[in-house]
């Protein structure tokens, strides 16, 4: 029987180092974009992260340990991202009740090989942030 995921460390319990290392440097990244920034915290399903004055989630991080990837579901309210790196795979399914957003997958792998960089990933997160506030 799987135990209950309940906090953060559960969620990356399991997972390969350079995933680990790879989502400690978002996490730390995206806390540094303001101090409207609230606290991540874990649901059953993800690592998510909020604005403080509105309480909307911005980001809802999935630790995909089995892939090695983490997918990030960023929220957009009535802006579309500017994606010059073409990172955005697919939207945010219906079904999944978020509202407008979109999918980004982050595999470690890429940015050792160089095809994009964590800049290039906060420059969405940052505007999905922008678009929450």
């Amino acid at each position: 029987m799987n135990k209950p995921v309940n906090t953060i460390e559960d969620h990356l319990d399991g997972a390969m180092p350079e995933l680990i290392s790879t989502f400690r440097e978002i996490n730390e990244r995206v806390l540094a974009i303001s101090k409207e920034v609230g606290e991540p915290y874990a649901t059953g399903a993800s690592i998510c992260y909020r604005t403080k004055g509105s309480n909307v989630r911005f980001i809802e991080l999935h630790v995909q340990k089995k892939s090695n990837i983490l997918r990030l579901f960023l929220r957009t309210i009535k802006v579309k991202l500017n994606d010059p790196k073409h990172l955005i795979k697919e939207a945010v399914p219906e079904n999944h009740r978020w509202g407008a957003g979109v999918i980004v997958w982050l595999d470690p792998k890429d940015l050792q090989k160089g095809k994009f960089n964590l800049d290039d990933i906060l420059d969405l997160i940052n505007q999905s942030f922008n678009s929450c506030k």
